[in-house]
């Protein structure tokens, strides 16, 4: 038996399905809830809260069914698809988890990026941007962290 698409399948199958076989990984983005949150508890242990929105898996599920239609018209005869919805743990390209804004009742960092209540704090990863758009966010991180070197340069 070889381990594939989280089940055991015959090695006989596998080898047949194998080559005929394309994944294709469509994403959309879950977006802001202030009830998704990074905490530290009082013992120093990192916990993740992430659920998502029922407009979140509507839209995952319409999305896959597109594909699902998609596919079967260009000639697919088996389509197996699945949706995200029930994992909580495993989420990428995290943005969101210290907003930037001006008013500290609302963000944790302000407009360059620095904390409010330390000076010299600042935070250049994904966290200052409200989501990603659905797309990996990782040359709009760089331009910012280049930006906010360019504050840090004037500050220090």
């Amino acid at each position: 038996m070889q381990q594939s698409f989280g089940f055991p399948f015959p090695g006989a199958i596998a080898k047949f399905l194998f080559p005929r076989t394309l994944a294709i990984t469509g994403i959309v983005e879950d977006l802001p809830q202030p009830s998704n949150r990074v905490e530290v508890d009082n013992k120093g242990k990192v916990r993740l809260t992430h659920r998502f929105h029922p407009y979140d898996v509507y839209r995952s599920r319409y999305y896959m069914g597109q594909l699902r239609r998609v596919f079967r018209h260009a000639g697919a005869i088996f389509t197996y698809s699945s949706t995200g919805e029930r994992d909580d743990v495993r989420t990428s390209h995290q943005v969101g988890t210290t907003r930037f804004g001006r008013d500290p009742q609302t963000s944790v960092l302000d407009p360059d990026c620095r904390l409010h209540d330390q000076d010299n704090v600042f935070v250049v990863d994904g966290g200052f941007m409200p989501n990603s758009l659905g797309v990996s966010p990782a040359l709009t991180i760089m331009a910012n962290a280049l930006r906010v070197s360019e504050v840090i340069k004037e500050v220090c």
